[in-house]
């Protein structure tokens, strides 16, 4: 098998790079490009691939998962933002859905779902967020939801 980037090709990555670019910029973003970024992501890079006994190819893999994952949740801070500001309620949802699959920790996250979820007077939905947001840092990192996310809960509750 052989490679020849002469030839036409067309790279997933290429197109989250894109993505992750537009989302790191000042400028206006261009929703289309985030929108088609976050579509591509499947799981980490290069997430079930593995070569045995091949200790530098994996410390390779695990600094480039590192990476993608930053910069893929990068993406997709950016496209909720954007969708939010926009008054896309509806594609943000979907947007931290998919987020909160791909990184079910994001603190970011989570905290934008329950401000939606307040936002759009859905006081009970936000609490749930919240409790379900707690279980998973609590199961899977030993912590606590981070303050500003309890003040906005304390908000919701009184």
């Amino acid at each position: 098998m052989e490679f020849k980037p002469q030839e036409s090709y067309d790279l997933d990555l290429d197109h989250l790079q894109e993505a992750y670019t537009q989302a790191s910029s000042r400028e206006e973003a261009d929703l289309d490009m985030l929108i088609k970024g976050v579509k591509l992501v499947r799981g980490d890079f290069l997430e079930p691939f593995n070569l045995p006994d091949t200790a530098h190819f994996e410390d390779w893999i695990i600094v480039n998962q590192e990476i993608w994952h930053r910069r893929v949740n990068q993406v997709f801070d950016r496209l909720s933002q954007e969708q939010l500001r926009r008054g896309a309620h509806l594609e943000a949802a979907e947007t931290l859905d998919r987020w909160l699959s791909y990184d079910s920790v994001s603190e970011i996250a989570h905290h934008r779902r329950i401000q939606l979820f307040y936002n759009q007077g859905k006081r009970t939905d936000a609490l749930e967020a919240y409790n379900f947001h707690s279980e998973i840092l609590c199961e899977k990192l030993g912590l606590d939801p981070n303050p500003d996310t309890r003040a906005l809960v304390e908000k919701i509750r009184s």
